[in-house]
C-alpha cells in the first residue's frame, strides 16, 4: 500500500488523525497516521482505506459485488487473523450466513470459509464468542471455533444491526416488544432496562453506558443502564441516519452515514459518511458512502 505524506496545519492534522483513526478502534499515533487502515462494509462490498489526517486514502476492495450480493457487519477476529462477516454470495455460490475471510499479514486470502447460518454477527471483546440472529429472529451465542457450537439460544430481537456486548458476559439488545433488554450469559437472566425504542449501537464502557439510535433513525443518544438516564447527542429531524453507526475508540466521536438536505430535496436516498462529535457538530468525510459496520487494522 502506497504511503501518503502528512500535510496541513499541525494541530488540525492531529485533531482529525485522532478522530478518524480511532473511529473504529484505532490507536492514534502522534506522527503521520497513514499506516493505519480502516475496513468498512458498504452492503455490496468490503473496502479497506489508509487513514491520513482527515482523508481516507488508497481504497482497496477486499470483497466485491461481483461475487457477493450482500456484505455487512465485519468483525476482526484477532486470534484467527480473520474477518468474520455476514454475507450472501451470488446465485449458486453459497448460502446466506456468517463467513470468515483469512487476513494474515494484512493481506486478504482468496479463500472465504462458511462458519454458520445466521445474520448480524457481533464478536465478544475477547473474540471468543459470536452473537448472531437466526431465521426466527432469536439471539444465538456460539463459540467461535471450527465447530461453532451453540452455547445459548436467547429471546427474539427487533433490530437491523448486531447486538452490543458489554464486557464478555453481558449483551444489550432491542427486544421484540421494542424494549431495551440486557442478557447475562453466566445465568441466562434477562433484565428489562426501562428504555424503549432505542437501538443499541456500541458500548461506551463496561459499566452500562451505551450509544443508541432512536427507533425512527433520527436521533443519537447515550443511555446509562446503571442510573436509568439518557441524553441526546444529536437530532437530525427530517434527515435519517444509517444503521452502520460506529463509536470511535476514544469515545469522542462517531462514524455515521446519513442523508443530507440537498439529497433529500432531490429525493435521493443515498447517504454520505460523516464524523459526529459528542458536542453535536458533524463534518462530511466522503460522499455517497453508506457503511454497514467496520473495524480498524494497523
Amino acid at each position: 500500500m502506497t504511503r501518503q505524506p502528512c500535510s496541513g496545519n499541525r494541530s488540525t492534522r492531529r485533531l482529525w488523525a485522532a478522530a478518524l483513526t480511532t473511529a473504529l478502534g484505532l490507536t492514534v499515533s502522534p506522527k503521520c497516521v497513514a499506516q493505519d487502515r480502516v475496513v468498512l462494509a458498504t452492503g455490496s462490498d468490503m473496502q479497506m482505506y489508509a487513514v491520513a489526517g482527515d482523508n481516507l486514502l488508497n481504497k482497496q476492495l477486499l470483497l466485491s459485488s461481483i461475487d457477493w450480493v450482500q456484505i455487512a457487519w465485519p468483525n476482526w477476529a484477532q486470534r484467527r487473523q480473520a474477518i468474520v462477516f455476514e454475507g450472501l454470495p451470488t446465485a449458486g455460490a453459497g448460502a446466506r450466513g456468517i463467513y470468515s475471510l483469512a487476513f494474515a499479514d494484512s493481506s486478504p486470502s482468496p479463500e472465504v470459509g462458511f462458519l454458520t447460518a445466521g445474520r448480524l454477527p457481533a464478536l465478544s471483546p475477547d473474540g471468543e464468542l459470536l452473537a448472531t440472529v437466526d431465521q426466527g429472529d432469536h439471539l444465538e451465542i456460539s463459540q467461535l471455533n471450527d465447530g461453532m457450537r451453540i452455547l445459548m439460544r436467547g429471546p427474539k430481537v427487533s433490530s437491523t444491526r448486531p447486538v452490543v456486548w458489554i464486557g464478555n458476559e453481558s449483551i444489550v439488545f432491542l427486544a421484540e416488544n421494542r424494549q431495551v433488554q440486557r442478557l447475562s450469559l453466566p445465568s441466562g437472566a434477562i433484565e428489562t432496562t426501562g428504555f424503549n425504542e432505542f437501538v443499541p449501537v456500541a458500548a461506551i464502557d463496561d459499566t452500562g453506558n451505551v450509544l443508541c439510535v432512536d427507533y425512527s433513525g433520527h436521533e443519537i443518544s447515550v443511555i446509562d443502564l446503571s442510573h436509568g438516564t439518557s441524553r441526546v447527542i444529536k437530532k437530525y429531524f427530517a434527515t435519517s441516519i444509517g444503521i452502520g453507526l460506529t463509536w470511535d475508540g476514544s469515545r469522542r466521536a462517531v462514524f455515521l452515514s446519513r442523508q443530507t438536505w440537498s439529497k433529500l430535496f432531490r429525493l435521493n436516498d443515498s447517504r454520505d459518511l460523516f464524523l459526529l462529535e459528542m458536542d453535536g457538530s458533524d463534518r462530511r468525510l466522503m460522499p455517497d458512502l453508506t457503511i454497514f459496520g467496520g473495524f480498524s487494522l494497523r
